[in-house]
């Protein structure tokens, strides 16, 4: 695919308790990150927890638009618009990725 692909709208709260990625809903997605809005900070994490979220390299997601602001704009190389969309939905269909990580490995309570 040629181009710079399709773009996402995300929902950001920096300083959060724990990393993850959300589809409200409204069908917002809504980033958390624990690190501060400093130096660029939070940006370079909304883009690794954005990234692990959809399954997709760091390097694929730009942030175009909102440098400063809670919404931002994240353009998404590599990737039609059909097969982000399919990611998105993936992402309310199942835990947060902080929530998957809570839990992984850890043995259901005895009955």
């Amino acid at each position: 695919m040629t181009g710079p692909g399709p773009r996402l709208t995300v929902r950001v709260t920096p300083r959060a308790s724990s990393n993850s990625v959300d589809l409200d809903d409204a069908g917002v997605i809504r980033v958390r990150v624990t690190a501060a809005p400093a130096d660029g900070a939070a940006n370079r994490a909304i883009l690794a927890v954005l990234a692990e979220a959809l399954g997709l390299g760091v390097g694929r997601l730009q942030i175009v638009s909102g440098a400063t602001a809670r919404q931002k704009g994240v353009q998404v190389s590599g990737i039609s618009v059909a097969e982000l969309t399919a990611k998105v939905r993936e992402l309310g269909a199942q835990p947060s990725v902080a929530s998957r990580r809570r839990t992984a490995g850890r043995m259901p309570p005895a009955r």
